[in-house]
């Protein structure tokens, strides 16, 4: 496929833009000249030849030009014509150069190879377009005894080729993100320089089949301005994912007035659609990839590719992995517990002794209503002192519990009792 398109492509530029003449065995060429790297506002020569085995007492031709961008300074007949009664006229029809030649001797006939024809023109400062020359033979004669018979020859035009711009363009398909499955999604491609100038395109689009339900295309704004100069071709291969792009201009160029976007894509992508696919964009490495016509040859214009992308919705996942259980002992710390409000929860889990020191502390022991549950635990004896009170010991009708124990003594004087 991609080499009968390289071959159309190729012939639409023979046919369209180069105009060579077949010359067979015999024939007489005449050539107008092609000029390039012209500027608006430039002054240039054109010089019609001819060439071939010939002789001839007659001969008439004729080159158009655009009125309107080109205008004649001067014409003369050339150095081949010298002694020869030649006529050119360029003020009768504006548009068209004339060459009228006659040989009054018959001995003395236009023969051999040379110029027949000198047109010098000014370019208009307004041009923005290569200039066309079109050049007619329409009388070339050899009248031996007053017998005028027809010389076969073939004609080739000329051109006034504007210099183009040494700008560097950009050519970028877009991107779409977030995409779920069934969704369709529109990707443009797109151009975009300061100056540029091209008459010929030749790429490929290529993209993964089996990550779409469909996928179509339509004409973005610079093809619909160029659609009726150019031979314009598009061949989408669905089962390989590819579309293939085809341009070749017969008549001015893909400029920046053209706008930026060349194709836009659809494309509609499968219900289980989960990975990014690439759609990516190649140019022919054949000298036609873009660019524009010189002296018949195809000059590239340097640019760069950007390719395209569809992605599907990202999925979340946990931040965070739940806690698992563990035997693992806590580690002690020093670090002080913060205080809080929450009430503690009761629970009927009984608390594990410890032979962790009770610290100390200055803190009053809050009052409670709450009654002591009884205990058949013995109390511990201790060294510290109890301290004095004026506190009145509250009766009991509880007996006291006679001891052994001896009374220790004491240098502590017993205060007298109060008077009954």
């Amino acid at each position: 496929m991609k080499k009968i398109l390289a071959l159309l492509i190729s012939a639409a530029m023979v046919f369209a833009l180069m105009s060579i003449p077949a010359v067979a065995e015999g024939e007489v060429a005449f050539t107008a000249d092609t000029v390039t790297d012209v500027e608006p506002g430039d002054t240039v020569d054109v010089n019609v030849s001819v060439a071939g085995n010939y002789e001839a007492h007659t001969l008439s031709l004729t080159l158009e030009y655009d009125a309107d961008q080109l205008e004649v300074v001067s014409a003369a007949a050339g150095a081949l014509l010298n002694g020869k009664t030649s006529i050119p006229d360029y003020q009768t029809n504006p548009g068209k150069v004339l060459l009228a030649v006659i040989c009054p001797d018959p001995d003395k006939p236009i023969s051999g190879d040379g110029v027949v024809l000198t047109v010098t023109f000014k370019v208009s400062e307004d041009c923005t377009e290569d200039q066309p020359l079109k050049l007619t033979v329409e009388e070339f004669e050899n009248m031996p005894d007053d017998e005028a018979n027809e010389i076969p020859s073939v004609s080739e035009d000329g051109a006034i080729v504007l210099k183009k711009p040494d700008g560097k363009v950009t050519f970028e398909i877009g991107h779409a993100d977030d995409v779920d499955g069934g969704e369709t999604v529109t990707l443009d491609l797109t151009i975009t320089g300061d100056e540029y100038y091209a008459e010929f395109m030749n790429a490929v689009i290529e993209y993964d089949p089996a990550s779409f339900k469909e996928v179509s295309f339509e004409y973005g704004e610079v093809l619909n301005a160029i659609k009726e100069d150019a031979f314009i071709m598009i061949v989408q291969d669905e089962e390989a994912g590819k579309i293939r792009i085809g341009i070749i201009l017969t008549k001015g160029a893909i400029t920046p007035d053209c706008g930026s976007v060349i194709l836009t894509m659809t494309f509609t992508v499968i219900d289980d659609f989960s990975e990014k696919t690439d759609v990516t964009l190649e140019f022919s490495e054949d000298g036609d990839g873009f660019g524009y016509m010189l002296d018949n040859n195809g000059v590239e214009i340097p640019y760069d590719a950007i390719d395209g992308y569809i992605a599907p919705a990202e999925t979340v996942e946990p931040t965070e992995p739940p806690v698992e259980p563990t035997d693992e002992p806590v580690e002690p710390t020093d670090e002080p517990v913060e205080p809080t409000d929450e009430p503690v929860e009761p629970t009927d889990e009984p608390v594990e002794p410890t032979d962790e020191p009770v610290e100390p502390t200055d803190e009053p022991v809050e009052p409670t209503d709450e009654p002591v549950e009884p205990t058949d635990e013995p109390v511990e004896p201790t060294d510290e002192p109890v301290e004095p009170t004026d506190e009145p010991v509250e009766p009991t009708d509880e007996p006291v519990e006679p001891t052994d124990e001896p009374v220790e003594p004491t240098d502590e004087p017993v205060p007298p009792a109060p008077p009954v």
